[in-house]
């Protein structure tokens, strides 16, 4: 847990850029507070990128929003306390600089665990009541609100809820107040969601390259709140609108009448640019080299030009144009404006990866052909059929050593959906071998020997529900098809093959471990229960043998 950190420390942790742009209100001192919580609660999953969120909207605060670094508090996994005492401090601030009428902007910025109601610190809550309370206390000109919080509770309790059951919601119609703008990740019934392929939340990542320039829509070289706004909303409901999890709108309550356009960086004024020229259309995701942070995804279409504003260094873009996807390297120094090319740029192969935010997690990456090979058994049954092998004298010299049956499969899956996959196994249910001596002439023995094995082909289908981004996966699967057992009866007078031909049907749970190792994880290892009923063994007399049981296999999966 990062510790509370008192103004001015910030400076310490972090340079910054060599200029500084001016405040969102050049007449008032700004100050912000931004929380970054990746702690969970009861029934809740760790986050991954709050911390990560709450870094980046600090570093385009100092580079673009004319933010001095001393004025920023920054809390990482906070305690309630520890945040409730940033509050407090912050609140002194303000009401001093009031008292000499130097109203200041105040910037209040979250991301983490929510309820309905309220903030989730871990195993704390702060009420959305008491943060609207003292949101509401601060000595500020204008007060910015922004949260990014994903909802409490699995998928299914949310879709249908009522407005009252959201956070987002409640937050951005409950915390408005005059000279109060409240800027939400999400609307009712929705929840907002992390991208690992971009690192963050789709929110923030989206409001802050907004803020380095692509939501400046009239190229006057500042971002204004609306443009921030309009930018955020429309980038997140794009990259959200092919996810598991579904689309996610964000929105915006303000009530900042007599305050004016509220501007909220100023890219114009950067110290090193990166303009893409109007010819260019294509999906651009810039990145730093050196800590592979991303700083920009963006949709850029052809026919009008746009810019970001970036702190000069090396940076990595991916560009996507149709079915092509590039890899190039940028150098900016400082004062640079450089007009982005493809031209000398590497083609790689296409890979995407979408991930969730907060209770579910998912991993759209797909394997659609995997080889499956398991061994394992279960317990011996008796039947009609074998009864009549007993009072015919046979009995089975091994029951003793291998008490259960050894059955061993091999499998081929084709997944056409990351949730759904149909199955074809080759393998057997059942074998056995039974024996008897049998007195002749002479007082002479011979002995016989009666054995099978029970194939089956099947054909399942099977539903996997990945948890921690696909490493675990449980699953169900269902099925059945022809069955086959081969006989065989050995004595001295002969021997004799015979085939009968049947059917079964089968069912069972597993539970599969697949490793990720970077983007390539097609190898892994599995335990299924299953049960099985294949009526296929018959007598002369009637009696039939189920070569069907329940069973455990243990088993790996390989692919592509």
């Amino acid at each position: 847990m990062t510790p509370l950190l008192p103004l001015g420390a910030l400076a310490l942790l972090a340079a910054a850029p060599t200029a500084v742009a001016q405040p969102v209100d050049a007449s008032a001192p700004a100050y912000a507070l931004l929380v970054g919580s990746n702690r969970a609660g009861p029934g809740q999953q760790p986050l991954e990128h709050a911390l990560d969120d709450a870094w980046r909207v600090r570093d385009v605060l100092v580079e673009l929003g004319g933010y001095d670094p001393d004025h920023i508090m920054f809390l990482g996994d906070p305690e309630l306390g520890h945040l409730l005492f940033a509050l407090d401090a912050l609140d002194d601030k303000l009401t001093d600089l009031s008292l000499r009428e130097e109203g200041a902007v105040f910037f209040f910025y979250y991301s983490g665990h929510a309820k309905a109601q309220a903030l989730n610190l871990g195993d704390e809550e702060l009420p959305l009541d008491e943060l609207k309370h003292r949101l509401e206390s601060m000595q500020a000109k204008v007060t910015l609100v922004v949260l990014d919080a994903c909802q409490a509770g699995a998928l299914s309790q949310v879709k249908g809820a009522e407005p009252a059951a959201d956070f987002s919601y409640n937050a951005a119609a409950g915390l408005n107040t005059q000279g109060m703008a409240v800027l939400a990740s999400s609307s009712a019934t929705e929840l907002s969601q992390e991208s690992t392929e971009l690192g963050g939340s789709y929110f923030t990542h989206h409001l802050v390259t907004g803020l380095r320039g692509a939501a400046d829509k009239d190229q006057d070289g500042q971002v204004t709140l609306s443009e921030a706004y309009t930018y955020a909303y429309h980038r997140t409901l794009i990259s959200t609108s092919a996810t598991a999890v579904g689309k996610q709108h964000v929105t915006l309550e303000t009530d900042l009448r007599g305050k004016g356009e509220m501007i909220l960086s100023h890219p114009g004024r950067a110290s090193a640019r990166v303009s893409f020229p109007e010819a260019l259309g294509a999906e651009v995701l810039l990145h730093r080299t050196d800590s592979q942070t991303v700083v920009g995804e963006l949709i850029k279409a052809a026919g009008s030009p746009l810019g970001l504003a970036l702190v000069p260094g090396r940076y990595g873009a991916l560009v996507r144009q149709g079915d092509e996807l590039r890899r190039c390297e940028l150098e900016l120094s400082e004062g640079a404006d450089l007009v982005f090319s493809t031209q000398g740029c590497e083609l790689v192969p296409i890979v995407t990866q979408v991930d969730t935010k907060g209770d579910l997690e998912v991993d759209d990456r797909l394997e659609h052909l995997m080889v499956e090979l398991s061994i394992g058994g279960g317990p011996y049954d008796e039947s009609a059929y074998t009864d009549t092998l007993s009072a015919f004298g046979f009995d089975r010299p091994g029951a003793w050593l291998l008490p259960g049956v050894v059955m061993l499969n091999a499998s081929v899956s084709y997944s056409p959906h990351r949730l759904l996959s149909g199955v074809l196994t080759l393998g057997n249910l059942d074998s056995d071998s039974w024996s008897r001596e049998m007195a002749g002439l002479e007082d002479q023995t011979h002995s016989e020997s009666f054995s099978w094995v029970t194939w089956r082909g099947s054909l399942q289908a099977r539903g996997s529900y990945p948890l921690l981004r696909g490493w675990l996966v449980p699953y169900l699967q269902a099925g059945g098809g022809p069955a086959a057992v081969d006989t065989r009866f050995r004595s001295d007078d002969g021997d004799t093959d015979e085939w009968q031909w049947g059917w079964h049907v089968t069912g069972g749970a597993g539970l599969q471990l697949m490793p990720t190792i970077g983007s390539w994880r097609y190898a892994g290892a599995f335990l299924q229960l299953e049960t099985s009923y294949a009526p296929v063994l018959e007598n002369l007399i009637g009696d039939v043998h189920d070569s069907g049981r329940n069973a455990v296999l243990v088993g790996i999966r390989g692919g592509f």
